[in-house]
């Protein structure tokens, strides 16, 4: 039977909570407190404290992987050019290759990439891409600098295999 209402989504609410108490462990901005499996409760301020942690940490990331990303010939990066002015992922196409394809070779040799419109259809239409789809690294709080390394030097690895070849 599904939920109707106003408590229509508590378990979601309730597991959300947890997982921001288990990130707030985490990240652990607090000197060591532990909220997460706990009924302490969890102030404003540390969530702020965490939140901005994580923020400060994967714009680093990001930061990284568009300087790298720029590096590559033929990639189109999209989105703003400042780090701190955009999310913490890096979406982009390079010319004569499948996003598809790109973000296949990636996985293989272990680097987690997604491809497709990721929720921007219009954007990736309006942007006249064909396929309608763009290549996307996304960078989260448990990644590392060696990550956004490995990342780069993986399509960079994708880019020189290829050649001229084209993919479209």
């Amino acid at each position: 039977m599904e939920a109707r209402g106003r408590n229509a989504d508590i378990l979601g609410t309730i597991v959300s909570a947890q997982a921001l108490r288990l990130l707030v462990d985490l990240v652990d901005t607090t000197g060591g407190t532990r909220y997460f499996d706990s009924e302490q409760p969890l102030p404003r301020s540390v969530v702020e404290q965490t939140m901005g942690a994580v923020r400060a940490h994967t714009q680093v990331l990001t930061a990284a992987a568009l300087t790298g990303l720029r590096d590559i010939a033929r990639l189109r990066l999209y989105g703003p050019a400042n780090p701190y002015a955009r999310t913490s992922l890096a979406a982009f196409n390079i010319e004569g290759m499948n996003p598809f394809q790109i973000a296949e070779q990636l996985g293989a040799l272990g680097v987690e990439s997604r491809a497709g419109c990721h929720c921007a259809t219009l954007a990736h239409r309006d942007l006249g891409l064909d396929p309608p789809a763009s290549c996307r690294l996304s960078f989260a709080v448990y990644n590392t600098m060696d990550d956004v390394t490995t990342a780069l030097s993986s399509l960079e690895h994708v880019v020189r295999a290829t050649g001229g070849t084209r993919w479209l």
